[in-house]
């Protein structure tokens, strides 16, 4: 099963896509790959053709993915996370799931920890 692909939101730490990066996740970022700014609508519809889950800790992406096409959300809330902790999460959810089954689904993070 191929690996998931993501887009981190732009409030993601940046120590938790560094070590998904160094677990050879594909992640796109604000600062490399999107426009800062970009509506919430746009960047679920723009991962949707691209086929990027989202991985954010906003409440919005959250309530969106309800009415929304979109490639998978991976929600976190707890902020005080380790990145070792984040990236073992990620790939429990990427040993899982899918990107079939992903496809307009909202995880949560810390269930996979």
């Amino acid at each position: 099963m191929p690996r998931l692909s993501f887009r981190a939101d732009e409030h993601v730490d940046r120590a938790f896509i560094t070590a998904l990066r160094a677990e050879g996740y594909d992640v796109s970022t604000v600062e490399a790959d999107y426009e800062r700014g970009l509506s919430d609508e746009d960047h679920l519809a723009e991962c949707r053709a691209n086929g990027r889950v989202v991985l954010t800790n906003d409440d919005d992406f959250t309530r969106l993915g309800l009415d929304i096409e979109h490639a998978g959300i991976v929600r976190y809330s707890d902020q005080g996370l380790s990145p070792g902790a984040f990236v073992r999460g990620i790939r429990r959810i990427d040993t899982h799931l899918s990107a079939d089954e992903m496809t307009d689904h909202v995880e949560w993070l810390e269930q996979w920890l």
